[in-house]
């Protein structure tokens, strides 16, 4: 969903199709999602019923009997939906779609890939007689292959993307065709800069704490989205929190062990430091946290805990001593997304929320928050403090516990687009999680080639996989046997 191309949200888009201006996008994540596939279905569908139509109506001028063959867009992962809404289109006006013509083709093997090069026989209809043309297409060509919106817009429509180049991993295989992120980004996303941007004091940096949630990985990656876009949005210095052990996950770690957030590029983007950094500078004299250290304990024993805690409200190394720390000395964020959504307007953060006044942006502002969410705007009460706190561990308070697209919203698509595109090119797992995964998606490939399975052109696919939460759960109901997972499943093979 991180790919979906905004542009369906845009102002442009919205004026030119109302349906999609008066969907209503309540709160809820499985609620987005399912209204967000219905609307983009819909979209395709009016206009694939469009383009058939003035296929029909050309048809019709010219006097031809045969409709003339649909180009296909060679777009990566754009097939797939595609094709499911051609299913329900199957012919206009009696005729037979030429797709059907297109597939048989495919399988009667007159396409072939040899290398990057796609050889093609497409048919000219005359009244005379039928002349087959051949024609050359590169795919994929540099600009294909780069991670792109939902739409796949052409490149004159997508200037972000000049000057990017598809992402790869450090591993001793080959598996680059997993890396689905821009590196570097475009010219234009490289050189952004936020008007949200918080103005540091000499010598003095202005800082984001937060407290991860107290869920499995999940939702620790959900609330971490949240809080990676606020620092890149603000400019302030990201503190990360003490490591500490994950639910199922038994060692301690650290969230830079899963997410490429120390490496210098990302720094270039949001400075991120350890808490121990953080107590290390702030502790000092004409620090913001100076004699915190008598005021609560020792600065000894908050210094310990910056290396580990466990989140628990007592004990020795309990993490609650230091949330409650920077809940007191920093202004504590009141966003919690079941009850918010965190809106970002520049008239609101320049002279309140009573500037927006425009009908068109409370309307949008009203649809993506929904009935059950008021919105919280960004203002100069957050934008000042020192330190702008998250108190996100505690279910009871701010929890941040949704996707960032639908608790972040921009009144500004073009920097909601930027948003997104930072989350996918920067927000990934690291290469020793990828090299690792793409080793095993590569012997499924293998295992599918004997089956005669074909991977596409930018190597995905091959193999069908199945979701399986086995054991990772609290519920005793749905930890059942390998056996009973089979006979449930075995249909679907």
């Amino acid at each position: 969903f991180h790919h979906v191309d905004s542009t369906l949200r845009s102002p442009a888009h919205v004026e030119n199709d109302p349906a999609v201006a008066e969907r209503d996008l309540h709160h809820g994540v499985h609620k987005n999602l399912l209204d967000h596939k219905k609307v983009l279905s819909e979209h395709w569908q009016r206009e694939r019923q469009k383009r058939l139509k003035g296929q029909a109506d050309l048809i019709q001028q010219k006097g031809r009997n045969d409709p003339p063959e649909t180009p296909r867009m060679h777009v990566p992962n754009e097939g797939m939906l595609e094709d499911k809404v051609d299913k329900s289109i199957d012919t206009v006006k009696g005729k037979v779609d030429a797709k059907t013509d297109t597939r048989k083709r495919l399988n009667d093997g007159q396409n072939k890939m040899e290398g990057n090069v796609l050889l093609t026989t497409t048919t000219t209809t005359t009244t005379s007689s039928t002349k087959p043309v051949s024609r050359m297409e590169k795919w994929p060509n540099e600009n294909t292959k780069l991670a792109r919106g939902y739409s796949g817009l052409p490149m004159d429509k997508t200037p972000a993307l000049v000057g990017a180049k598809r992402g790869s991993i450090d591993c001793d295989i080959n598996v680059n065709d997993l890396a689905y992120w821009n590196s570097p980004q475009g010219t234009r996303d490289e050189e952004f800069v936020s008007p949200f941007k918080v103005e540091d004091l000499p010598g003095k940096a202005k800082y984001l704490t937060f407290e991860p949630d107290p869920g499995g990985f999940n939702n620790i990656r959900m609330s971490l989205e949240n809080i990676l876009v606020i620092a890149a949005v603000t400019g302030r210095t990201l503190v990360l929190p003490p490591p500490q052990r994950i639910y199922l996950l038994q060692d301690k770690m650290q969230l830079s062990d899963f997410f490429p957030i120390l490496n210098d590029k990302f720094q270039k983007r949001i400075k991120v430091i350890t808490m121990s950094e953080f107590l290390q500078r702030e502790m000092k004299e004409g620090g913001y946290l100076y004699n915190v250290g008598k005021d609560d304990n020792d600065e000894a024993t908050l210094l310990t805990l910056a290396e580990g805690c466990v989140q628990m409200k007592t004990g020795d190394k309990s993490c609650n001593k230091l949330n409650t720390i920077l809940q007191r000395k920093g202004y504590m964020a009141p966003v919690k997304d079941s009850k918010n959504c965190f809106v970002f307007d520049k008239y609101a953060f320049d002279r309140g929320p009573a500037a927006v006044t425009s009908p068109r942006t409370q309307k949008l502002i009203a649809e993506f928050c929904g009935k059950e969410r008021t919105p919280v705007y960004y203002t100069k009460g957050f934008h000042s403090p020192s330190i702008l706190h998250f108190h996100t561990s505690d279910p009871n308070a701010y929890r941040l516990l949704n996707h960032f697209y639908t608790v972040i919203y921009f009144t500004d698509p073009k920097m909601d687009n930027f948003y997104k595109r930072f989350v996918r090119d920067f927000v990934h797992y690291n290469d020793a999680i990828f090299c690792a995964a793409g080793k095993i998606v590569h012997a499924l490939q293998e295992e599918g080639r004997s089956r005669g399975d074909a991977v596409d052109g930018e190597g995905g696919g091959g193999y069908s996989a199945l979701h399986v939460r086995r054991g990772d759960l609290q519920y005793k109901e749905v930890i059942i046997s390998a056996e009973e997972w089979y006979n449930t499943t075995n249909k679907l093979s």
